[in-house]
């Protein structure tokens, strides 16, 4: 850490939580307070400012964040203190905000717990480490949400609703399980909207308003509107059937209507409806990949001339301005959006060696408290065995050992589900980040050798939606390439500009110069 200041200065500190179970496993905000105070004093800084938020952070825009960065702006004050970087920040967005604010307005960002400063004369292989850091927390979070989803998943597989229960249903939870069942309320009147849609004596408007009349309410006990009751009547979970992710599952909870009911509906439904028949579907490359950045509508395949194949807007004539474009063109496209993830191996090297570095305390962490919650549980189960005895020996009363035998089994339930969440939170993702960046790495080599039909599938693995307008091919990356390409954009030119820095960080030798950029090719040089 470098030199802290003699004199006393001002200075902000910033406090966060993400979730009630950060609070209860340490992380509580009078804990960061404490920590950033006894700092302040140690090295004689004056805390004009706390800013605290107790939001979640997955996404950039937290109200006290916001009002720190406006009075950091002003210039008066130029020092932040923080616990660390994931309390700090748990975004791309939110890292670029604060570094500007230490490049453009000399803001100096202490992270406490980690012993690093930031500051505009940082090396630029320490502001990539951080960076790195920052994309790290971001993967950590994401990777969260993504085993909640995979739970979620796990749940609809064995039959059991995973989410807020729809209209007619409602939540409960009976020992320890958590499940759907009909709302006594709510319940009959769905069963009567089905069945006076199948008497074919009302339309839809009619069935709204009746709905109301009856004393339906939507979620928020407002009018349920005529869009949500004719996705209501073509919901198979009435009859006893769920679709979860792009699945249909047969369902453990109680319908409110029969099969043969909801078979009916839908016949009436799709008697009165109009589908549209979708567009034909090629099997060329880029088809379903890329849409027209003027309208939005799908940009589809067309041979010229016998060989030559152009792609345009399948929108209607006269809505968009036709603009066609050769394939070997969007295929360069696409070449040069990988570009944007592309690491050389010196940086390759460089940066699983900082991962390693990183995830060590993620790591000890969640260890930690799981030995803390295993050494709590043991200590449980010795009183529960203690106090069995004790009531066969009739040292306490059946009526005491089956209050506290409740008692304690509830804690010991809780102390599971943490030690299951810490187990989730602290999994080694240095091989599956290692993977990720290898796959960026090679990236561009990839899609060069291979035939056009392979190109797309890494495509589809890298991109999610694309679309093209004048020239310019727009894209979307799919998680975590897109934090990837966010990280670079902010980075890369520390990288190639602090080779002597990176060199004298003993981590690697990074190369002296970068790789030849490749020229666009000639028409039809990529083609099939």
């Amino acid at each position: 850490m470098k030199d802290v200041p003699t004199s006393k200065s001002k200075a902000v500190i910033y406090a966060r939580v993400s979730s009630k179970e950060q609070e209860r496993e340490g992380f509580s905000i009078p804990a960061q307070l404490k920590m950033l105070k006894e700092y302040a004093q140690a090295h004689r800084f004056e805390i004009v400012r706390e800013f605290i938020d107790s939001e979640t952070a997955g996404h950039a825009g937290r109200k006290f964040f916001g009002e720190m960065v406006k009075v950091l702006e002003n210039g008066d004050i130029r020092t932040l203190l923080a616990e660390k970087t994931d309390r700090l920040y748990r975004n791309i967005k939110d890292w670029v905000i604060l570094d500007d604010l230490v490049r453009e307005h000399e803001i100096d960002v202490h992270l406490v717990k980690e012993g690093k400063i930031l500051s505009r004369h940082s090396g630029s292989s320490d502001n990539l480490a951080h960076g790195v850091h920052v994309v790290v927390a971001k993967y950590h979070l994401d990777n969260l949400r993504e085993e909640v989803t995979k739970g979620m998943h796990e749940k609809a597989a064995q039959g059991v609703y995973p989410s807020m229960a729809p209209l007619g249903y409602r939540n409960v939870q009976s020992g320890g399980q958590k499940f759907i069942e009909p709302d006594p309320e709510t319940a009959p009147i769905i069963h009567q909207l089905f069945e006076r849609y199948d008497s074919g004596n009302y339309s839809l408007d009619q069935l709204t308003s009746q709905a109301y009349l009856d004393g339906l309410r939507s979620k928020n006990g407002g009018r349920v509107h005529k869009s949500i009751i004719h996705a209501l009547l073509n919901n198979p979970i009435y009859h006893g059937e769920f679709k979860w992710g792009g699945k249909l599952y047969k369902g453990t909870h109680r319908p409110i209507v029969s099969r043969a009911l909801f078979n009916h509906v839908q016949i009436r439904l799709q008697g009165r409806g109009h589908r549209k028949s979708g567009l034909k579907a090629y099997q060329w490359t880029f088809q379903g990949m890329v849409s027209c950045g003027r309208c939005g509508y799908l940009m589809i395949p067309e041979i010229k001339k016998g060989k030559y194949v152009y792609y345009h807007c399948a929108g209607d004539y006269g809505r968009c301005a036709k603009e066609y474009v050769r394939e070997e063109k969007i295929a360069w496209l696409f070449r040069e959006a990988l570009e944007r993830i592309h690491f050389d191996q010196s940086s390759l090297e460089w940066l699983q060696a900082v991962l390693r570095e990183q995830l060590k305390e993620e790591k000890q962490h969640h260890e930690q408290a799981i030995h803390a919650l295993e050494v709590r549980r043991k200590k449980l189960y010795g009183r529960i065995e203690k106090m069995y005895k004790d009531k066969l020996d009739d040292k306490i009363s059946e009526e005491i050992f089956e209050k506290l035998y409740g008692e304690w089994h509830a804690e010991l339930e809780v102390m599971t589900d943490q030690m299951e969440k810490h187990k989730i939170a602290g999994k080694n993702y240095y091989d599956e980040v290692v993977e990720i960046l290898e796959l960026a790495h090679r990236a561009v080599e990839l899609y060069d050798r291979q035939e056009m039909m392979e190109k797309r599938k890494l495509l589809k693995f890298v991109f999610s939606n694309s679309s093209y307008k004048e020239g310019v091919l727009d894209v979307q990356y799919r998680k975590p390439f897109d934090l990837l390409a966010d990280m670079s954009e902010v980075v890369r030119q520390a990288v190639d500009v602090s080779r002597a820095q990176i060199t004298q960080s003993s981590i690697l030798v990074p190369p002296t110069g970068l790789e030849p950029v490749h020229p666009a090719p000639e028409a039809g040089a990529l083609s099939t």
